[in-house]
């Protein structure tokens, strides 16, 4: 079972959004952080501005203290993200 920090639809917009992706986190990350736009399409670089994590959001991500497997699809990315 994941735990969901994130609210519910907005969890699993994101969720959809990311299965679309068929990357895993850390490449999107990379692409993202180095600004290499030849790692992502145009369409998901539009998807992923569409979600950017809240201050709320990474608040609550950055003092989670459970275990981060167990988190949903949504969450393990915004942890990924943010995550130094």
């Amino acid at each position: 079972k994941s735990n969901i920090i994130l609210e519910l639809r907005r969890a699993n917009n994101i969720a959809i959004m990311l299965h679309r992706f068929k990357k895993p986190f850390a490449i999107i990350k990379t692409a993202i952080m180095e600004l290499d736009v030849s790692a992502l399409r145009l369409e998901e670089i539009s998807s992923l501005l569409q979600y950017i994590p809240t201050s709320d959001e990474i608040a609550k991500l950055s003092s989670w203290k459970g275990d981060k497997l167990s988190l949903g699809p949504a969450e393990k990315f915004f942890y990924e993200i943010i995550k130094k």
